[in-house]
């Protein structure tokens, strides 16, 4: 019992060395690491005060890879281009952040379910699964990348505008919420609408294309030519896929006065891992009467609208304030 008793107490002794070192690291606090002091005079630098006082929200104008390339144990294969430091062109970013982004939602929301940080750049490559594609938003476990902060973004065109929303808020919703958080999820039966009983069939998946010209082989010279495809036909509307319940697709068109003998157009109905960013960004890039419009009109859109809408609504999106 003795010997239990010393052991016990060399433990406890042991135990508070190791409280006493844990109490002497001295871990740099968030506000030395950013400079998020308020400066009245300064647009920007005053919008990350607020920002970080208001929410607990970090926006960072000038990331180095620290801010964006590691995710815990994991590292992001991206390439980011910070934007110019030129105050013209990072008040730009703030502005198109607050108004396409954070104005969207609550002040409890954001206190509750924003990413830690808010990172401006004027590019991002994502390099995951062998891709190299330019992005326009790239979502993470503690951050928000927002790209295309560049001299033009002072003056984007309405349209530009509005795919830049979309796509930053369906990053947020569908990567964020969805695959980070695990708050906003659909039922399946947003997946059967379209898919026929098991949700992975049906119009999932369908490839259609038409070439204007088809190539033969001239066997006396053994030289490809074209020929007017006999079968070829025009390029059918938005209807094509709104019928299916799909919404935000996007046809490949080719048309090259250089080389017209390539022209043609071909339209790949989504997976279903694909669907639901899709009706994101659909929501956040149309108001309420476009919606209500397309509702009334097909059918399975109004049906996987309903899910969508209550999902959002669910996870603590307030629509009113995006659909306006």
């Amino acid at each position: 019992m003795k010997k239990i008793a010393i052991l016990f107490c060399a433990a406890f002794a042991l135990l508070l060395g190791s409280c006493e070192k844990e109490d002497a690291l001295n871990v740099a606090p968030i506000e030395s690491k950013y400079n998020l002091e308020d400066d009245p005079n300064d647009p920007v630098q005053h919008f990350i005060h607020e920002t970080y006082r208001d929410y607990g929200i970090v926006v960072i104008t000038n990331p180095t890879e620290e801010d964006y390339k590691y995710n815990f144990t994991n590292q992001n294969l991206l390439e980011l281009v910070p934007p110019a430091q030129t105050p013209e062109v990072l008040q730009a970013g703030v502005e198109f952040l607050k108004r396409n982004f954070l104005d969207l939602y609550s002040t409890e929301f954001k206190k509750q379910y924003m990413p830690f940080t808010l990172i401006l750049a004027e590019s991002v490559i994502n390099r995951a699964h062998g891709g190299s594609d330019y992005v326009d938003t790239y979502s993470s476990k503690g951050m928000l990348i927002i790209s295309n902060v560049d001299e033009n973004m002072g003056a984007l065109p309405a349209e530009t505008e509005k795919q830049y929303r979309a796509s930053v808020n369906a990053a947020f919703w569908s990567s964020f919420m969805g695959g980070v958080r695990q708050l906003f999820t659909v039922p399946d039966e947003f997946y059967t609408v379209s898919g026929g009983e098991s949700g992975d069939e049906g119009a999932y998946r369908r490839y259609n294309s038409s070439s204007k010209y088809t190539m033969e082989i001239d066997w006396d010279t053994f030289e490809t030519i074209f020929v007017p495809n006999p079968d070829y036909v025009e390029l059918p509307d938005a209807s094509f896929w709104y019928k299916e319940g799909f919404v935000n697709l996007k046809p490949v068109v080719t048309e090259d006065p250089d080389y017209p003998y390539y022209d043609g157009w071909e339209i790949q109905f989504p997976q279903p891992s694909e669907d639901l960013p899709l009706w994101v960004e659909f929501i956040f890039s149309h108001t309420d009467a476009e919606i209500e419009e397309l509702c009334r009109t097909y059918e399975k859109v109004q049906q996987k609208y309903v899910i969508v809408k209550k999902a959002l609504e669910d996870a603590g999106c307030d629509l009113g304030l995006i659909t306006q």
